[in-house]
């Protein structure tokens, strides 16, 4: 009994501090690699996939197919410029996750008169599952990794 009751004190004690910054970093990472890999897909946060480029754009030698990616693929700024923010608060993090560099990206989730609507935020739920995943860790081992 006493052991159980030890293991609950260790988990309460971390879920009453923030957690360590590579727990934060861990969680910055697997959400900009998240969100790359769903701009390299073409899909939005819901795994929906992004309305197709019109013929007339896909006519211009600098385009790549997949809307948003771009033929710069990982280099590209809606790649390159994403941010992420993990801050340790007590029992666990707040996220915030944009792109600061790039406010036409607004238009993009909204939509114009001419232009589809390709809202590339948000986080998959694949994404919010490791997340989640690596904050049990932390709590039930007060393992970082």
């Amino acid at each position: 009994m006493g052991l159980l009751l030890d293991k609950y004190r260790a988990k309460a004690a971390r879920l009453a501090s923030p957690p360590p910054r590579d727990v934060a970093s861990r969680a910055e990472t697997v959400l900009r690699a998240g969100k790359r890999d769903q701009l390299r897909a073409g899909i939005d946060a819901e795994g929906r996939a992004f309305k197709p480029l019109a013929p007339s754009t896909l006519r211009g030698r600098r385009v790549s197919p997949t809307p948003l990616y771009g033929r710069r693929g990982d280099s590209g700024r809606l790649v390159r410029d994403y941010r992420v923010d993990a801050r340790p608060v007590a029992g666990g993090l707040t996220v915030a996750a944009g792109w600061p560099s790039l406010p036409h990206v607004g238009h993009l989730a909204s939509g114009t008169r001419r232009m589809p609507r390709r809202d590339p935020g948000g986080f998959r739920a694949a994404d919010r599952d490791k997340l989640i995943q690596i904050l049990r860790e932390w709590r039930d081992r007060g393992d970082p990794g």
